[in-house]
């Protein structure tokens, strides 16, 4: 009887990488990542024969035209597939080719070149799955494509976006403050003016209202005395935070408010955390 010798399969596996451009997309309440999560498992079920890689790799608030490839945690993915660290035949799973790259075209079929080379095989969600691999007769053509139309869409979001800071940039030069600054409905609302100064909608036109005066005292009282010592002074005279009128008004707030630029006069539009 001929023995043959035992030949040992290794199981193939799959790695996930999902990416989402703005911090605000990252809350677990946003659809993004949840929709990418879900493409992710359902690409599992549909290829039993592959095992999820442990490892996560996330790209979230992080720009697709470069940043990912460059610094990012799909950079970091290729580097340890440079070093060995996937068995062969490893499968990238991506929602859409959009989730790879932004960039132009040229910059997303390098990096797919760079994966096949590696011998990786890609596959994109919103494609039915279809694993990719450089064989394949029509694979070039539809990343091409795929690539071209992801580019095409950043390019015209950005030409809008411009457009619209340019009229509203007019507009402000036009006297129309109202394109921007909006009068104040309850007296916590944010607002892209300080709490002492209401805004009029109807007269475009700004007003000092009841914080202006502690605000006037902050200022009167710095070159003299310390922010704890301003904080205490306000507390006696009657002066409460805006948030917690059971509290009186920091430190904190003090100092924050005698670094505020606006106090100058200065337009300093809210920014959103990174």
């Amino acid at each position: 009887m001929v023995v043959f010798p035992k030949i040992e399969v290794f199981p193939r596996y799959a790695v996930s990488y999902l990416r989402v451009s703005t911090p605000k997309q990252t809350e677990e309440s946003k659809a993004g990542i949840k929709r990418q999560e879900q493409a992710w498992d359902n690409w599992l079920a549909a290829h039993p024969e592959y095992k999820p890689w442990t490892e996560k790799f996330q790209d979230l608030g992080v720009s697709g035209r470069g940043d990912n490839r460059r610094k990012g945690a799909l950079a970091q993915f290729v580097i340890k597939a440079e070093r060995g660290e996937f068995p062969p035949n490893t499968c990238l799973v991506v929602e859409s080719t959009s989730r790879l790259t932004k960039d132009v075209p040229k910059e997303g079929l390098r990096l797919i070149i760079q994966l096949f080379d590696m011998g990786f095989e890609v596959a994109i969600c919103d494609w039915g799955g279809q694993i990719l691999t450089e064989q394949g007769t029509t694979t070039w053509m539809q990343l091409s494509g795929a690539f071209a139309m992801a580019n095409m869409e950043v390019e015209e979001k950005r030409s809008r976006i411009i457009g619209y800071h340019d009229e509203k940039l007019e507009r402000f030069k036009n006297g129309d403050f109202s394109v921007h600054f909006k009068s104040r409905k309850h007296k916590n609302q944010k607002c892209f003016y300080p709490c002492w100064l209401d805004f009029d909608e109807e007269t475009q036109s700004f007003s000092f209202n009841k914080h202006s005066e502690w605000v006037r005292l902050i200022f009167e009282w710095a070159p003299h005395v310390g922010a704890t010592e301003i904080s205490k002074r306000l507390y006696a005279m009657g002066y409460r935070s805006l948030r917690n009128r059971k509290k009186g008004i920091s430190k904190d707030f003090v100092v924050n408010t005698l670094n505020n630029r606006t106090a100058l006069g200065e337009f300093q539009p809210m920014q959103t955390k990174k």
